[in-house]
């Protein structure tokens, strides 16, 4: 998106120099030998130029210039207080349609949000939670794709609302109606979920099997001015690839740490398969970064923390892990190698 955004004012400083050019020659007697002598060259290069400047601006070329994640510069000029979204006008053109996750297979898409939707939040961080029909927040993991839809002629900006409004993505394209965004709810990996004030002293324990409580809004912007926005989507944090990953030893409530060093700790987990319907063992930082699949295979099959009711997860030592698998020769049991640094 760097690119598009370097061409974009490219393209409008020739505009504005053969637009200036063309303006000096007709305007006085004065004009420059060249730009008398070229004035057909600058006509044609300013409707080249005009034509470029639209396509860069309506026509993305990948779908990832939807996705794309807004740079430090972008995310400062949309800074906005969450005080200042909810008490914009709810517009029934600015939705939220459909959240996404996961890949293959078992990617999951929500596209009926109205169990989960609020017309507005407390001022009160701790009852940003509350659904006012009474129903729960929708759980996600660290990373999501939504879609939504918005007025042509406006630029959206969607935000997650938890103790601030922090920028997602932003949609310059004025003159599309959809958007889609790539969003992050909270930290990566386990650090929604363990004690921050034990982390800091070098241990890890874990606060709650869920992390922070968000609010999803896109707010539709013109002129540069917040001008209307959607209704909330009320979600929380779970899981690290999936909501439903098994991450804690049911025997000790605590996660399957290689170390006690949360410098250098590889966290073991159970998530939905790449590619299949069965599951994978995956391990990553703490906080979430260096995840490897340790288990990727090409058919379905389960590999996991139990052998029926018993869980079989182990650390060998510092980088071999043994699991429970079906495509063990043996007991259902075998031994994975934790290669990542």
């Amino acid at each position: 998106m760097k690119v598009e955004r370097s061409a974009r004012g490219v393209l409008l400083a020739g505009i504005l120099t053969n637009a200036t050019g063309i303006v000096i020659n007709y305007s006085t007697s004065q004009v420059p030998g060249f730009i008398a002598a070229n004035i057909r060259i600058a006509w044609v290069s300013l409707g080249v130029l005009t034509v470029a400047l639209f396509a860069v601006q309506v026509k993305p070329w990948s779908r990832e210039v939807d996705r794309y994640e807004p740079s430090d510069s972008v995310r400062r000029r949309y800074i906005c207080t969450p005080t200042t979204i909810d008490n914009l006008p709810v517009s029934g053109d600015v939705r939220i349609d459909r959240l996404e996750y996961g890949e293959g297979p078992q990617k999951v898409v929500i596209d009926d949000l109205r169990a989960y939707e609020l017309d507005e939040i407390s001022s009160q961080p701790t009852e940003r939670s509350s659904i006012s029909n009474g129903g729960e927040p929708v759980r996600l993991p660290h990373r999501f794709v939504l879609t939504g839809s918005k007025r042509r002629g406006r630029a959206s900006v969607v935000y997650i609302i938890t103790d601030l409004a922090y920028v997602q993505a932003v949609r310059p394209l004025l003159l599309r109606s959809t958007f889609v965004a790539r969003c992050k709810l909270d930290r990566g990996g386990i650090l929604p979920f363990v004690d921050i004030s034990a982390y800091h002293k070098g241990r890890v324990v874990v606060r709650s099997d869920v992390g922070a409580h968000g609010m999803i809004v896109a707010v539709e912007y013109f002129m540069g001015q917040p001008v209307a926005r959607s209704r909330y989507i009320a979600a929380v944090r779970a899981g690290i690839r999936y909501p439903d990953d098994v991450w804690r030893s049911k025997r000790t409530g605590s996660p399957l740490l290689s170390t006690r060093d949360r410098e250098t700790a590889r966290v073991a987990f159970q998530s939905r398969q790449e590619g299949g319907l069965g599951s994978d063992v995956f391990v990553c930082d703490v906080d979430g970064g260096a995840m490897v699949n340790l288990t990727r295979k090409s058919q379905d099959s389960y590999d996991g923390l139990f052998r029926g009711s018993e869980e079989v997860a182990k650390w060998v030592d510092r980088s071999h892990l043994r699991i429970a698998s079906h495509l063990a020769p043996q007991n259902g049991m075998r031994i994975v190698e934790d290669a990542a640094p």
